[in-house]
């Protein structure tokens, strides 16, 4: 199983591209979080922004859009964990 696991606690401004994940359509595991507090915590995700298909586990600490984006599939999604996000 591929997957991303990446720590944001030390980035204050992190802009995601659009295409960020456009070249991995076999990552199945996606986990976004923070080791520890303090800073403060710029992401931008583009409404545009495509996750993969085959995501199976979308674990996104403080996800910081107001909803997923209008091409999210979640068809294979086994496990979606988002605390403190933005979502509504």
């Amino acid at each position: 199983m591929s997957g991303i696991s990446f720590d944001i606690s030390d980035i204050d401004e992190l802009p995601i591209s659009e295409r960020a994940f456009k070249r991995m359509p076999n990552l199945r595991f996606l986990h976004v979080y923070r080791s520890r507090d303090g800073g403060k915590y710029g992401m931008h995700i583009p409404e545009e922004m495509e996750f993969p298909r085959r995501l199976r586990l979308l674990n996104w600490e403080a996800y910081p859009s107001k909803s997923l984006p209008p091409t999210f599939h979640p068809e294979y999604l086994i496990e979606l964990n988002m605390p403190n996000s933005e979502l509504v």
